[in-house]
């Protein structure tokens, strides 16, 4: 099987090349493959390419940003997508599309299920939010699509690897975090693994939820890191956060407060169990520590 991975220097993108299977032939294209970003330009690739099967994890992902210069979050978050299902449904070529969390407006008090009202707050949220209602409408029968929630990974720049950046660089200092944010944390190799696992199997069209297994602050989060940093040997000593609410940031785009997913729907089909927080973080730190 010829696979197709789209956001070559994503953190998810670099997740999967870590961990993809042997027996696949994988190409990865980033967006400087695809200069100037045009449906012609992305044709020329995907026909060069010849995939089986294309995994999109290309995105704008820069949710302040997108506010200001909304065209270009659309183009790559929507528009990208819309090519894609082009190309593809003239091969029926399946497509495995990467979302968001973003897409809820964070007003609930429990884990989203796929079923959820959606109600995206901020113009990241509504860029991808419009790519799933395409996919739906358009390509539903050859589309799986993934909702995950707080990527993070020992690839690229994310949470974990900033804020060990500073705590690395600056010890003493008194980190602010917020408290009044919830989300479900995700390890990007854990997430990365079971995208190969779909995608070795009969394919499986539908949107799914795969997220970590605990609904925890940012607060949490962070002390859940600096926790196994230290056990790693990776911080020297005690950690201080000063709690905060996410409204004393000022922040270009709102947020939801509570984003935290409910995966139990995926999980029963494929009959996985998942490790948890503190062994999740483990494995993303023995990553970040890997030789060059």
């Amino acid at each position: 099987m010829k696979v197709l991975v789209l956001g070559e220097h994503g953190q998810l993108a670099q997740a999967l090349a870590y961990s993809q299977p042997a027996q696949l032939k994988v190409t990865y294209l980033g967006r400087s493959g695809l200069v100037p970003l045009s449906q012609a330009q992305l044709n020329a690739q995907l026909d060069a390419a010849a995939p089986d099967l294309i995994i999109n994890a290309a995105a704008w992902t820069d949710v302040d940003q997108a506010e200001l210069d909304p065209e270009h979050c659309s183009l790559l978050n929507t528009e990208l997508v819309c090519w894609l299902v082009q190309w593809a449904s003239a091969l029926g070529t399946p497509l495995i599309h990467i979302s968001t969390d973003y897409v809820f407006n964070g007003l609930s008090s429990e884990p989203y299920t796929e079923e959820a009202a959606v109600s995206p707050l901020n113009q990241y949220g509504a860029s991808k939010l419009e790519a799933e209602q395409h996919l739906l409408f358009s390509y539903a029968q050859r589309s799986l699509i993934l909702r995950t929630s707080w990527l993070y990974s020992g690839f690229g720049s994310n949470f974990l690897v900033k804020l060990l950046a500073i705590l690395q660089k600056t010890p003493q200092q008194k980190v602010s975090m917020v408290t009044d944010q919830w989300g479900s944390p995700t390890s990007a190799l854990d997430f990365a693994e079971r995208i190969w696992q779909l995608v070795v199997q009969p394919f499986r069209p539908g949107l799914y939820h795969y997220a970590g297994p605990q609904c925890v602050s940012r607060f949490e989060f962070a002390t859940f890191i600096v926790q196994r940093a230290l056990h790693a040997g990776l911080l020297a000593g005690k950690v201080e956060f000063s709690p905060v609410r996410l409204n004393s940031f000022a922040a270009t785009a709102e947020r939801p407060l509570y984003s935290c997913l409910d995966s139990s729907l995926l999980l029963g089909i494929q009959g996985w169990s998942q490790l948890g927080l503190s062994a999740d973080i483990d494995r993303e730190l023995q990553l970040l520590c890997r030789p060059e």
